[in-house]
């Protein structure tokens, strides 16, 4: 497993690769499979899907949104590595680049959609997270 979060410092483009394989490792797609990958399922060129895989995006807004669509994640982690709404996919991909067990990430992704949902017992871990007493993975136990 690739440890996506190497205290370095690393370039843009370098952070965007490590995201794109983060999604690619998620999917268990094979390594020698990745760049057929791409081309197949965001309808990339040969050439756009290997500077893809080096963190480089096309400069057309429409591609990046048609590349987003087609790997069911959240615009604006691919792009800036930012979570700002709860995508399903992507809290599961971004807890998997933490290193977080399997079990842990299919308990948290529960809580939040519980938390979604409006589930009291959700609101109510979700306090607790917010004021310090429980960590997210903690609460997601008592879920």
């Amino acid at each position: 497993m690739i440890n996506y979060h190497k205290r370095e410092v690393m370039s843009d483009h370098d952070k965007m690769k490590r995201r794109i394989l983060a999604i690619l490792d998620y999917d268990e797609v094979d390594p020698r499979r990745r760049l057929q990958h791409l081309m197949q399922r965001c309808g990339l060129s040969r050439y756009m899907a290997k500077r893809a895989l080096c963190g480089y995006l096309p400069s057309s807004c429409d591609k990046v949104f048609e590349i987003v669509d087609a790997l069911d994640v959240s615009v604006s982690w691919l792009w800036a590595g930012e979570i700002k709404s709860f995508h399903p996919r992507t809290f599961r991909i971004h807890a998997y680049t933490l290193n977080y067990p399997k079990r842990d990430i299919d308990q948290m992704s529960r809580l939040m959609m519980a938390l979604v949902a409006g589930q009291n017992k959700a609101k109510n871990l979700a306090d607790l997270i917010c004021k310090g007493a429980l960590s997210l993975p903690a609460a997601a136990q008592l879920m």
